[in-house]
């Protein structure tokens, strides 16, 4: 199937698809203070010029219904999952960005002309004659929130003016993931199972989809969402009001990304704070912990969680991969958010690498030294 091009604007949007409800157009400033922000890190010129495009990305958001739309669905070798939406008349619905990773997908080729063709067999496409509601699922915590999730939650004080439709989903949900899907006001779901390496297409009758290229937007969206579900009930009732300092830790069952994990859970309780394992707690947990937190530490997902869900004065000490810095598909992190924060943002470098196998990714050493003047720091 070759396409003609990508629709991700409210502009190229309303050319193909109905609009269900605008978004809500507020917090330019908060977008340009972060981008101020953000070219203080330490970034090449090229991954400067990525996070920018990135962050200053569209704001008008919108929740769409696009009728006679296909659904490509792809399970890679590792489990993970990814699904495309293309319009009937040949436009992928995603930010053009996105084509530079198209590489990688042995079912899609992009040509020097710009074009960008789906190799599937078109009798093998499927026909649902049904109205869809679009929530990807995906291991991916961040990427979850960032772009699934996301866009849903400025919607979602709207539930009685929400079109509805049935979830359509590749494989069963992380139990994390559950939680979330819970606020979407679906007629159900459908689970479509997948096995390593294999591809489906569906042509959906309708689809109903939430679009916010803004992914600052996003993430600011979904803090609120957070503070209006989890503010109001007390799963720890006798919580402290306030929490020196608290480590995010990963669980022994996750790979490393911290070889001097246990130095730190040290350093904190010799400060008077707290190690906790955000994914052996519920949302309602975390949003308890984190928001009374004064400092938290953490890395990887562990920022996201510190993002949606910590206090507007508190201070995050980010431990920071190389690969956070150098590798384009990992600037685009849900750390580099974080300062969306304020300027109460700390960064630790880390050293002495060590790789992960099977994984892009590795594990560091961080500067105890330097971790504690962070979290010290007035």
């Amino acid at each position: 199937m070759k396409t003609n091009g990508f629709s991700f604007t409210y502009k190229s949007l309303s050319k193909r698809a109905t609009l269900c409800l605008p978004g809500h157009q507020y917090h330019y400033h908060s977008i340009k203070d972060s981008w101020k922000f953000a070219k203080n890190y330490p970034l090449s010129t090229s991954n400067l010029e990525l996070l920018r495009a990135y962050i200053l990305e569209e704001i008008i958001s919108a929740l769409w219904m696009i009728s006679e739309c296909y659904i490509v669905m792809y399970m890679w070798p590792n489990g993970e999952s990814r699904e495309f939406i293309i319009t009937n008349d040949g436009f992928i619905v995603e930010s053009d960005k996105h084509r530079q990773w198209y590489s990688s997908y042995p079912f899609i080729h992009n040509n020097h002309y710009g074009e960008t063709t789906f190799d599937f067999d078109p009798a093998s496409v499927r026909k649902l004659d049904q109205t869809f509601m679009w929530l990807p699922n995906t291991n991916n915590y961040t990427h979850f929130f960032l772009d699934f999730f996301g866009p849903w939650t400025e919607h979602l004080n709207d539930s009685k003016l929400l079109p509805s439709g049935t979830l359509i989903t590749i494989n069963a949900r992380p139990k994390w993931q559950s939680q979330l899907v819970q606020s979407i006001p679906s007629k159900g779901e459908l689970i479509v199972n997948l096995s390593p390496n294999q591809l489906v297409v569906y042509k959906l009758k309708n689809l109903i989809i939430p679009v916010s290229p803004s992914l600052h937007k996003n993430f600011y969206n979904t803090r609120i969402w957070c503070k209006h579900k989890y503010s109001s009930y007390a799963s720890f009732p006798n919580l402290p009001n306030e929490l020196p300092v608290v480590f995010m830790a990963r669980s022994p069952n996750e790979s490393p990304r911290v070889n001097n994990a246990n130095a730190i859970e040290r350093l904190v309780e010799e400060l008077s704070g707290i190690t906790i394992i955000p994914s052996q707690l519920t949302l309602q947990q975390k949003y308890e912990i984190l928001t009374k937190s004064k400092v938290l530490i953490g890395e990887g997902s562990s920022i996201t969680n510190a993002i949606l869900m910590s206090a507007q004065n508190s201070r995050l000490v980010i431990l920071l991969a190389q690969e956070m810095l150098t590798n384009p598909s990992f600037v685009l992190g849900g750390w580099l958010y974080a300062n969306s924060l304020g300027p109460n943002i700390e960064l630790v470098h880390g050293y002495q690498r060590i790789s992960t196998p099977l994984s892009p990714l590795a594990s560091y050493t961080y500067s105890i030294t330097e971790i504690k003047r962070a979290v010290l720091k007035p």
